[in-house]
């Protein structure tokens, strides 16, 4: 039985958000204060927001409201605007200190950019 595609997505997303929860945990042994302790709802906070753009753009062509186009640019754009807002927030605000914030924040940034990419590049391989 196939799975449906949403739902082989959420898995490879989970399956990945665990891989770099590991991944950060095993660097966050050996770097000492190096890292922001506040990762794994960074992790969360990126999981959340990649799933609902993915499903953005996958429903929203479907129910043909918008173009396939459309939805990934009001995703991609949307989410940049969340990192961005949650980034100066926590900057503003004190938080966490700098460094190990934005060091943090930015390596869980591209990690998830190339996730997001890749995936939704085989989806428009398939919208076409």
């Amino acid at each position: 039985m196939k799975q449906h595609p949403i739902n082989a997505y959420l898995t490879r997303l989970a399956i990945f958000s665990i891989a770099v929860c590991f991944v950060f945990l095993f660097l966050m042994l050996f770097t000492k204060g190096a890292l922001s302790p506040c990762i794994p709802y960074y992790i969360v906070m990126f999981w959340v927001l990649t799933a609902a753009g993915y499903c953005m753009v996958y429903f929203l062509p479907k129910r043909g409201t918008m173009n396939f186009v459309n939805a990934f640019m009001i995703a991609k754009f949307g989410k940049m605007i969340i990192y961005l807002a949650v980034l100066v927030a926590v900057c503003l605000l004190d938080v966490e200190t700098g460094n190990t914030f934005i060091i943090s924040y930015f390596i869980i940034f591209v990690l998830y950019l190339i996730f997001d990419t890749i995936t939704l590049n085989s989806l428009a391989k398939k919208n076409k």
